[in-house]
Formats: structure tokens, sequence, C-alpha cells
């Protein structure tokens, strides 16, 4: 309801949130609000911290559901690195 009513409010307390769990390294809570804020650069940024946490963990789902939610513009840097992380 929050974000219909208020959007600008919804859209920055999700940042501070993202913030917030970025500075504790909280990676996959962060990326979950970067997201919600439309901060794409941001999620993507620390989705490179916690794509190989998520993988290792199970957690497949949250990770392909992160990665839709982003342009290939920003999947391109992510995706070398994980390939590289990989290998």
């Amino acid at each position: 309801q929050l974000k219909r009513r208020i959007p600008e409010e919804y859209s920055g307390l999700n940042l501070r949130a993202a913030h917030w769990f970025s500075e504790h390294g909280l990676w996959a809570e962060a990326v979950r609000h970067a997201l919600e804020a439309e901060q794409i650069e941001l999620a993507a940024e620390w989705l490179e911290r916690c794509a190989l946490d998520e993988l290792r963990s199970s957690r497949v789902r949250n990770f392909l559901g992160w990665v839709q939610k982003l342009p290939q513009d920003a999947l391109k840097p992510f995706l070398h690195v994980f390939s590289e992380r990989c290998h």
C-alpha cells in the first residue's frame, strides 16, 4: 500500500534499508531493497558480492529473480566477473 500511496517515500525507505543491509554485510537483503528502490546499478554491484553465496546455498530462485529484474546493460560487467570466478 505504501508503494501506491507514497511512492517517493517507499523508494527512499527501501534505499535506506539497502544501505543499512550493505553496511552490515547482508548483501542478499541489500540487493532486494535496492531493486525495490529501483537502484539498478547498486543492486547489480551488490548482487556480484552475494551471487556465489546464493547459489551455493541453493537459493537459485532468489538469484534468478534478481537477475531477471536487471537490464542487460547492468548484467554485462557482473556476468564477466562471475564467469571468471566460476573457472
